[in-house]
């Protein structure tokens, strides 16, 4: 009796998990879907478990966050977000957001009022200078009045705001991010259909796991020719081109004539390669036996061998980027060409987001000016050479340059012309200073160098090259040409910190400037060792 009621215990234990686990997977798959439809994402019907679709789900939440990092770093707001529209189109709910306030009402809002209503009905990019009262999206009046709000498409809009307002070049940044994100939605309404063939399926979500992965260009073209020729064993030849102000380079490629193909840059031309950039759609349209003469990169390049080949655009928008070159010394089946087609969007996709990174990186720690390092990002570069110095007791030099008398150049030539002055002398210096250095713009007129691994004669010895060279030099301004020069302190490891040693560099520097200008002086004491 008791082994009866034992067990009839357990079993009634067993099926009460069992409706658990039932109940939990049939509410996690609501909630799957209930995001999913919130992106327009389509559900499979074999994806009775919901895995395929939050897949689909984890992509696009995974790229809304690295679109708002990205727009954190490079526009340093104080609050970015993704509002998305609901399916009727009257209101807004607030889909991700990073902000420096916890007053972001999560919605729903009206899609026709404020700011945000303007972005949302007339699909249109909206940006505002000062207009608190319009930034509903609050609760209460806005901390900030500068806006720039873009579509995502008919899904909703990608936001940010800040006290300072925006620029052209940073709304530029913004709808780019958007796009990227509307393509990613796009892409994984795509992989809706290409669930419905497993074995395609899990080629194609390897590939793009693995483009998904890649943080620079160069990653994302070796990453697309080696999905290629996974996808596609029959492939002989692959390579990927990248079309820049009507040139075509190979970032990648692998198979036959790769060698001869590696690093190949070309000027537009009547090739394969040329014609599908500048069509849009994948060539050749006949078999290569038909041709009388094949020229697939340029007329000096020949790829011999091969029975066929499909040039396929890496499109982005309406814009083609560059192409996916696969042949064969056999056949291309169609169903091959239907994948790497399909490769070749999400490959578009990897190189215009990496790129997208990659310039966003650039517009984040580096001067808009000068192109130099800015302060922020210079600052961390010393402290960790500084590190690396005293970890492996090796010397490390900084230079503190400042241009003479440069106020005149702007009082008495305009800041256009002095603009000018600064780009030309950052210029002599990143020219002047070794590959190992660090160059940045410390603010205002004011350069710095970091010189790892030298001392305080090898540094005196930079310092003088760098100040003769800017002497000399001569810049073209819309005032005539226009020489400047340079006082520059030099102080030199050991010291305790990087503000002890700015310190020392920043006297020498004032040294400089007292005993006459256009002249170099070190430090004295401890950071002069």
């Amino acid at each position: 009796l008791f082994a009866a009621l034992y067990h009839a215990l357990l079993g009634a234990r067993l099926a009460a998990a069992r409706r658990a686990e039932k109940t939990a997977v049939q509410k996690r798959v609501a909630d799957v879907e209930e995001r999913a439809r919130e992106l327009r994402l389509v559900a499979t019907a074999s994806d009775s478990d919901g895995r395929q679709l939050l897949a689909g789900v984890a992509e696009v939440e995974e790229m809304l966050r690295g679109a708002l990092a990205v727009a954190e770093a490079a526009l340093r707001p104080h609050a970015v977000a993704v509002f998305l529209l609901a399916p009727d189109g009257e209101s807004a709910r607030l889909r991700e957001c990073a902000s420096q306030s916890d007053k972001l009402f999560r919605g729903p809002l009206a899609a026709k009022e404020g700011a945000l209503g303007a972005v949302l009905s007339t699909g249109r990019a909206v940006r505002l200078d000062h207009a608190p009262d319009s930034l509903s999206y609050y609760e209460g009046r806005a901390p900030v009045g500068a806006f720039l709000g873009v579509p995502l498409g008919s899904l909703g809009a990608l936001v940010v705001d800040r006290a300072e307002p925006f620029t052209d070049a940073e709304q530029r940044v913004l709808e780019a991010l958007a796009a990227e994100v509307t393509r990613s939605i796009e892409a994984e309404r795509l992989l809706g259909a290409v669930r419905l063939e497993k074995e395609e399926k899990a080629r194609f979500f390897r590939a793009l796991e693995e483009l998904n992965k890649t943080t620079t260009v160069a990653q994302a073209a070796e990453t697309a020719v080696a999905q290629a020729r996974r996808m596609c064993p029959a492939l002989d030849l692959c390579a990927v081109t990248l079309a820049e102000d009507r040139r075509h380079r190979v970032l990648a490629v692998d198979g036959d004539a790769a060698q001869a193909l590696r690093d190949l840059s070309f000027a537009d031309n009547a090739g394969l390669v040329s014609n599908v950039v500048k069509l849009g759609a994948p060539l050749p349209g006949r078999p290569l036996g038909a041709m009388d003469r094949v020229v697939i990169f340029d007329h000096s390049t020949v790829v011999r061998g091969l029975q066929a080949l499909k040039i396929f655009p890496l499109r982005a928008g309406e814009t083609t980027v560059g192409t996916l070159v696969c042949g064969s010394r056999s056949a291309l089946t169609e169903p091959a060409q239907k994948e790497l087609s399909m490769l070749a969007l999400q490959a578009a996709e990897a190189l215009v987001r990496t790129r997208l990174y990659e310039h966003a990186e650039r517009l984040a720690t580096t001067d808009g000016l000068t192109g130099l390092l800015n302060r922020r990002s210079f600052n961390a570069q010393l402290e960790a050479r500084l590190r690396e110095a005293q970890r492996y007791r090796k010397p490390l030099s900084l230079l503190l340059l400042d241009i003479d008398l440069f106020k005149k150049v702007n009082d008495g030539f305009g800041h256009p012309a002095g603009d000018a002055v600064l780009r030309g002398v950052a210029r002599v210096v990143q020219s002047q200073a070794r590959g190992t250095d660090i160059v940045a713009r410390y603010g205002g007129e004011e350069m710095a160098l970091v010189l790892p691994e030298t001392d305080a004669s090898g540094a005196r010895v930079i310092a003088e090259r760098i100040r003769s060279a800017v002497a000399q030099a001569r810049h073209q301004t819309e005032q005539g040409a226009l020489q400047v020069t340079l006082s520059i302190g030099v102080a030199t490891w050991p010291s305790t910190d990087a503000d002890v040693l700015l310190e020392h560099a920043d006297k020498a520097l004032y040294r400089a400037k007292q005993g006459g200008r256009n002249r170099v002086e070190l430090a004295r004491g401890r950071a002069a060792a």
